[in-house]
This record gives C-alpha cells, sequence and structure tokens, in this order.
C-alpha cells in the first residue's frame, strides 16, 4: 500500500569534491521495517 510508505528517495546523487557517494539510487521505506545504510568510511561521523 502507498501509504505504508514513511520514505522515498528517487534518482538520489550525493558527491563530495568529486568523489560520487552514491548515483542514482531510488529507495523506498515502509512502515516498521530497518534499513541500515554504511557507506566506505562507516556511519559517516
Amino acid at each position: 500500500m502507498k501509504r505504508d510508505i514513511i520514505l522515498e528517495a528517487r534518482r538520489l546523487t550525493k558527491q563530495f569534491a568529486g568523489f560520487s557517494a552514491v548515483s542514482g539510487v531510488d529507495l523506498k521505506v515502509r512502515r516498521g521495517t530497518i534499513h541500515p545504510l554504511i557507506g566506505p568510511n562507516g556511519p559517516g561521523l
């Protein structure tokens, strides 16, 4: 169901000084689910 989606990103792109962290990512998060996102530098702290 559409209303169960609490977060949606389409074609998400993020670059840092010429480095592409993500490119063209689509993501849907449904209510009651857990999705960890960790990149090359860990949690990004």
